[in-house]
């Protein structure tokens, strides 16, 4: 009844009409007779085999079961020292064995919250998972709706890390059934079902429905940590939609709500620490308006929390966006850095995602590095991240793959392949990476066409306030001799002081004479 595996001192507690002398006999001759065997200086007595043990345990009528593991919780719950011998995991099975369940399933969800905290990936998964099946067999009631929302809180973003984006997608579906069918007063501990839900649409229209309904759920006196959480949801719209200014305006506000000790409780319930998207975001968007000091500075910030926080897929995160930046400022270098970084990490391996994405960098920096182009590789990571139902960053996935495509010769499909993805940014509202994409394309086909390319392009960066964009835009212009229209030189001349020194600037504003 007690497992495998059971304390003396909780046997004798569970034998009251043996005295101690008749518990003693009796347990020597177990031993005795070769079916069990004293442990820890005889504190602890253990079954020899454990197919004993499952053949004493089945012996028992199911109704004499149900009674001990009862007694079991009982004694545990009456004499609270004796929960040394009986740990949460195992008092959740003595509980669902007596058919107290929603205690059983409550306790079971506390250890897997314990393990998350700890990083843990598999067990916590297969408990949380469990939880949802046993809940989904009791009768419907307000109790078992607020289990499966906690449960999801936790398996949501374990999914969605492990499986993809829309594997998690009709998890959360659910969950947001559920969040809106509790009572207003009860759903506050179950935000982050809704913020996961948002997270998990299928395409940035969607996802910009969402979060509207997301953010009006969050009322004027919300809590700290919900407003931040909306306003997390937000930038992360805000940059796929090229809104960079809104962006970074969105992550100041947000992250002056931000509490180290709040986050402890909450990043594993939102995917990743919001203190860490936050500052990768601001790496990102300040990259792309020209603030290129503060982007450096935001990168080596987001590395150093995401480390300080120990949460696996916080400095995953942190680090795919490092991996970003890199590619943004050409280096492979960078690339490698980051690389090592994470195949020094533990559990790195185990999330699908991120070594897509190596793969696909791994190949571009052997590309910039001198090496032959891995077409096949770079192919096998975005068909994986479309499978996962990655939504973010697709565009700027798509231009790398175009990149090393050209390299290994197949500029015609490359071609082809760019005019899909253009179109899909421009359908799904991703468009933060459009410009580049555009001038891909003009690199690669030249002409009249190209010309097209790089007035959408300088159009679109220039309305993001792009403008590190809008220089590579013109850089490419000089570099296959296309005139630069007047309105365009006027407009560099105006945004160019906002941007920071560097080689591409001075190369513009020396071939424009400004």
């Amino acid at each position: 009844m007690l497992g495998r595996e059971y304390p003396y001192r909780l046997l004798s507690r569970l034998s009251p009409p043996y005295t101690t002398q008749e518990l003693d006999a009796d347990l020597q001759r177990l031993t005795d007779h070769g079916l069990q065997e004293a442990i820890n200086n005889g504190y602890n007595y253990t079954f020899r085999h454990p197919l004993m043990r499952d053949v004493a345990y089945d012996s028992q009528l199911r109704a004499v079961r149900r009674g001990m593991h009862g007694q079991v919780v009982d004694l545990v719950d009456s004499e609270p020292p004796l929960a040394r011998d009986v740990p949460d995991i195992l008092l959740a099975e003595h509980c669902l064995a007596a058919e107290r369940t929603i205690r059983g399933l409550e306790l079971l969800l506390q250890v897997a919250e314990d393990a998350l905290r700890r990083s843990a990936l598999r067990a916590p998964r297969s408990m949380l998972e469990r939880v949802l099946a046993l809940s989904a067999e009791l009768d419907q009631s307000g109790k078992r709706d607020l289990i499966q929302l906690r449960t999801i809180s936790l398996l949501g973003p374990l999914v969605t890390l492990l499986d993809g984006h829309r594997s998690a997608s009709a998890l959360y579906e659910t969950g947001k059934e559920l969040y809106f069918a509790v009572h207003a007063s009860e759903r506050a501990p179950f935000f982050p079902v809704l913020w996961g839900w948002w997270f998990t649409a299928g395409d940035l229209i969607e996802q910009t429905r969402r979060s509207e309904i997301l953010i009006r759920d969050v009322t004027p006196d919300a809590d700290r940590e919900s407003r931040l959480q909306a306003l997390h949801c937000g930038w992360a719209t805000l940059f796929d939609g090229g809104a960079h200014d809104r962006c970074l305006t969105a992550i100041t506000d947000g992250l002056s709500l931000y509490d180290t000790e709040t986050a402890q409780r909450s990043r594993y319930k939102y995917g990743h620490d919001a203190r860490v998207c936050g500052l990768g975001e601001r790496t990102l968007s300040a990259w792309l308006t020209g603030q290129l000091d503060l982007s450096a500075q935001s990168i080596q910030a987001c590395e150093e929390w995401a480390d300080e926080t120990g949460h696996l897929p916080s400095r995953l995160h942190a680090l795919d966006i490092a991996m970003q930046v890199a590619f943004f400022n050409r280096d492979p270098s960078g690339i490698d850095r980051v690389l090592s970084k994470i195949e020094s990490i533990s559990q790195a391996d185990a999330v699908p995602v991120i070594a897509a994405k190596r793969q696909i960098f791994r190949s571009w920096a052997r590309v910039r590095n001198g090496g032959d182009a891995d077409i096949e590789a770079v192919e096998q990571g975005l068909h994986a991240l479309h499978g996962f139902g990655v939504l973010e960053d697709t565009p700027f996935y798509a231009d790398i793959a175009a990149e090393v495509r050209a390299h290994g010769g197949a500029s015609s499909r490359a071609v082809g392949r760019l005019e899909d993805d253009i179109a899909d940014a421009k359908a799904t509202g991703l468009t933060f990476w459009l410009p580049e994409l555009l001038r891909r394309k003009a690199v690669l086909t030249n002409g009249a066409a190209a010309e097209a390319a790089l007035d959408e392009g300088f159009q679109i960066a220039q309305a993001q306030n792009a403008q590190m964009l809008a220089l590579r835009n013109l850089s490419a212009r000089i570099d296959l001799g296309l005139a630069i229209p007047s309105d365009q030189v006027a407009t560099m001349a105006e945004k160019i002081g906002h941007v920071s020194d560097c080689r591409l600037r001075r190369q513009v504003a020396n071939a424009l004479g400004i």
